[in-house]
């Protein structure tokens, strides 16, 4: 724990969430969920799914207040290459048009953010929080929530992937991995 001295208030310095792609799963898989498991950390619920072998993707549940929570998918600082969204968002239209949406805010209730001070994109989605904590609020709808959006955060790197809108774009698809 660090203390800001001018503020006197503490700063707590939280290790920072995954990348949405891993190698390495970071849990247990459970025979009766062979393709999500679930990891606790000290700032949020991560859950894991599996992708491909040795490929696996990694959302998190954090509260997001007024009995709801966010899945988030970390996109380290991909979404910096966007220098000129007036000329670089709509050359996305044609040939990443899931990114398109998301970058258009087409999509109900799922947002692209950046917070204050930090340096990583997050793309979330609002889901409702039944429990008092986000470990107690994961249900079958939640996971099948999850499973939606990791399959459309797929869609978006196979757009990125095949027909990126700039070359850059397809290079700087490794900040998505850990």
């Amino acid at each position: 724990m660090q203390f800001d001295t001018a503020s006197q208030n503490q700063i707590y310095q939280v290790k920072p969430m995954r990348r949405l792609f891993s190698n390495k799963p970071g849990a247990t898989f459970n025979e009766n969920m062979p393709t999500t498991t679930i990891n606790v950390r000290k700032d949020c619920v991560e859950l894991i799914s599996k992708v491909d072998s040795g490929v696996y993707a990694i959302t998190n549940l954090k509260s997001a207040g007024n009995g709801q929570m966010r899945i988030i998918a970390n996109w380290g600082r991909f979404f910096d290459l966007i220098q000129n969204p007036e000329v670089q968002i709509p050359r996305c239209k044609t040939s990443c048009p899931t990114l398109y949406r998301l970058l258009t805010n087409s999509f109900e209730n799922i947002m692209l953010a950046k917070k204050n001070g930090d340096s990583d994109y997050s793309v979330c989605r609002l889901v409702p929080m039944t429990g008092v904590i986000p470990l107690l609020s994961i249900t079958k709808e939640v996971l099948d929530i999850n499973k939606d959006f990791v399959n459309m955060m797929i869609d978006i790197c196979n757009e990125l992937s095949h027909n990126p809108p700039f070359p850059a774009w397809k290079d700087k698809l490794e900040e998505l991995w850990n």
